[in-house]
């Protein structure tokens, strides 16, 4: 019975391989249809041609600490090992998002308000882009939470990989399209 049991299983493993983002997937349930609709008409809104989206916060959410003294200590950590030039184009790059609205400068004095995102750099073997900045909404202090633990997470909304090279495939030509910066702005 075990060996019949282990060749019924293999051949499942095979057809499961075989069809790999070609069959739909029973685990991807309509189980968070209700609670993105939900989102959609009390969080979703157009201004002026964009979408604003509120954050989607967790009912009974801990409160978000001030978390200003970390994210100063990594900010000046980050500019000490930065070279003069990446230092100079991590600067573009900050000045360029803030001209875009995807980040604002903070003039409050008050720093024991507020929670700051932490950001730092990441180096790339690229001409074009030599670094990019990473925002950390994971940065924890002491025993408090971060933002990603105050935020509900939601349903994956990301394409299956296989699937689309599957697709990419089936004809003749294929077209590629790169939305610049499609994430960075948050309202």
């Amino acid at each position: 019975m075990t060996h019949v049991y282990e060749e019924e299983s293999k051949l499942q493993s095979y057809w499961d391989l075989e069809t790999i983002g070609i069959k739909d997937d029973s685990s991807k349930s309509d189980i968070n249809v209700d609670n993105f609709e939900i989102f959609r008409d009390t969080h979703l809104r157009v201004e002026n041609g964009k979408y604003i989206a509120r954050l989607p916060w967790k009912r009974d959410h801990p409160p978000l600490p001030t978390n200003y003294d970390i994210t100063e200590k990594r900010t000046r950590a980050m500019v000490r090992k930065l070279t003069p030039k990446l230092l100079q184009t991590y600067d573009k790059i900050i000045n360029d998002q803030k001209s875009r609205n995807f980040i604002e400068e903070v003039t409050d004095d008050d720093n024991t308000r507020g929670h700051y995102l932490p950001h730092h750099s990441v180096k790339k073997d690229s001409i074009t882009t030599p670094i990019r900045v990473v925002y950390d909404c994971s940065c924890k202090s002491r025993d408090s939470p971060s933002l990603n633990d105050c935020l509900e997470t939601g349903p994956s909304l990301l394409n299956d990989l296989t699937s689309i090279l599957l697709r990419f495939r089936v004809n003749r030509f294929a077209l590629t399209s790169d939305i610049e910066k499609a994430f960075l702005r948050l309202d």
